[in-house]
């Protein structure tokens, strides 16, 4: 299987539809921090944007000829950055998301160097939570907690960190023995610029 990762700003037309198809399905957007369905023109001018953003890079990944997902990195600075994903509703609970957070989490520490990755779960989704720790060693964080309104309900965000030190450190063999199953070879992880 062929990872690729590839930035919003260069989607086809057709990658871009299948993005905010995806981003407004129910197992998606019901987990995010915005959770109303996004129009269309809304989601294209957005994309269009990010060009001129150097705080956010927001990539479409493909495993082989598949839309699998979408990675992204916000508020990154030269120390830390948030990132998160989400998974084509057709591979969740399959363990893809195993895969793509493995080289997420490269790219943030490899390519844009930062020292320290932080993101939050809603607080619903605690299986995914405990396997950012298990797999991962991300620490719970409460410095990225946060609390929204959505809806007229207060969502609980629970934050989590991990340093670049200790990743450094990583060790777990169940996720490259998941990786090498799935028969992840080379996966192209994009610069920043690509």
């Amino acid at each position: 299987m062929k990872i690729r990762f590839k930035k919003f700003v260069n989607m086809t037309e057709e990658e871009t539809v299948s993005v905010w198809q995806m981003r407004n399905s129910d197992s998606v957007r019901l987990k995010m921090y915005t959770q109303d369905r996004i129009p269309l023109q809304n989601h294209i001018q957005w994309v269009s944007e990010l060009k001129d953003r150097s705080d956010c890079i927001y990539f479409l990944v493909r495993a082989d000829d598949t839309i699998a997902g979408c990675v992204y990195f916000t508020s990154i600075s030269e120390k830390q950055c948030e990132w998160g994903y989400y998974l084509n509703p057709k591979l969740q609970n399959g363990g893809f998301g195993i895969v793509l957070e493995y080289y997420a989490i490269r790219y943030a520490f490899e390519t844009l160097g930062v020292e320290k990755l932080f993101g939050a779960v809603i607080e619903s989704n605690s299986k995914l939570y405990k396997n950012h720790i298990r797999y991962f060693g991300f620490l719970s964080d409460s410095a990225f907690d946060s609390e929204r309104t959505i809806n007229g309900n207060k969502i609980k965000f629970c934050g989590m960190s991990l340093k670049k030190s200790d990743w450094e450190k990583w060790r777990n063999p169940a996720v490259m023995k998941w990786i090498s199953a799935l028969g992840v070879k080379t996966p192209f992880l994009a610069s920043p610029s690509a």
